[in-house]
């Protein structure tokens, strides 16, 4: 399994320099284009996690379909190829999710969806792949068997998020090993990360965890005044503002879990002026790695013949 492929945050990002025209673009005409966009449909949810990072959002919040239609058709124009339909909140409760997704594929925008799963069974068909959140506290659904088995054309895949002991987490990996998901994403609680809990998890799945992308998130860096990923791959939030990244909540000392409102932005404002985000403002960065690889492209390079 190439980790790569699935993996962003604290990874190196190969799939930055497999894209040769964005690499062209950022070299050439210094403008990081538009690739990922990641969209909070909705913030109601269905759940209240007790490690929900983004707890203190106005809950009410929703996008209407036709500010969705506008953002997509925008997002298209700035290059996007890529769509991440997450939350904020349950984004299988909005009332248009199969009319988003359409849309996309009309746009020939991929989908990639995160959800709960609580209501897996109104997952739309066209969709590229799909992560199903976990934790101890949580049961396997009955429904999830019979949801995968029928949507073979999606690629399926398990995160587990560590916010206590991983008592069940073997139940859920030997369940992603039977239906062949493309990995289940083992990941710390973004809010309290405990090292200890992660060795844990390590130690119940050794020998069956060929599938398992362990993310530690113990060992943040600080934000670059620089930050190109906020062009790369921003989020936008219920609220209908473009915000940096989808760490924004979680970014600064002692903030209230939810987006920074007075760092969200206007879309086309950003991309037509390439207004990158002041990343000095976060304490806590995990795209450090993009952001040093993505100014090391936008750099001048002298002596390019002696590589």
């Amino acid at each position: 399994m190439n980790n790569s492929s699935y993996s962003s945050a604290n990874s190196y990002p190969v799939k930055v320099l497999k894209d040769i025209k964005l690499v062209d673009s950022i070299v050439n005409e210094k403008k990081v284009l538009l690739r990922h966009l990641q969209l909070c449909p909705t913030n109601r949810c269905n759940l209240k996690c007790e490690f929900c990072s983004c707890d203190d959002r106005n809950k009410h919040l929703e996008l209407s379909y036709k500010k969705i239609d506008d953002i997509l058709v925008s997002a298209k124009l700035y290059g996007c190829k890529g769509i991440t339909i997450t939350g904020g909140g349950e984004p299988l409760l909005h009332p248009d999710i199969e009319k988003i997704v359409d849309r996309c594929k009309s746009l020939d925008i991929k989908v990639g969806l995160v959800t709960n799963g609580i209501i897996l069974p109104k997952i739309p068909k066209n969709i590229h792949w799909c992560r199903v959140s976990f934790d101890p506290s949580r049961k396997i659904p009955e429904h999830f068997r019979t949801v995968i088995k029928e949507n073979p054309q999606i690629d399926w895949s398990f995160s587990y998020v560590l916010y206590q002991v991983p008592w069940n987490i073997e139940k859920l990996v030997n369940l992603g090993n039977e239906l062949e998901v493309t990995h289940i994403r083992v990941v710390s609680d973004i809010l309290n990360p405990n090292v200890h809990f992660m060795q844990q998890a390590k130690d119940f799945l050794k020998g069956i965890d060929s599938r398992v992308i362990y993310q530690d998130r113990s060992y943040p860096t600080k934000g670059i005044k620089k930050c190109l990923i906020s062009l790369l791959k921003p989020i936008i939030a219920a609220d209908g503002k473009i915000y940096p990244c989808c760490g924004i909540q979680y970014s600064t000392k002692n903030a209230p879990l939810d987006f920074h409102h007075d760092m969200g932005d206007n879309l086309e404002e950003i991309h037509t002026q390439q207004k990158n985000f002041n990343g000095s403002l976060c304490d806590v960065c995990y795209y450090s790695k993009y952001n040093e690889l993505l100014n090391l492209l936008i750099d001048k390079v002298e002596h390019k013949e002696w590589v």
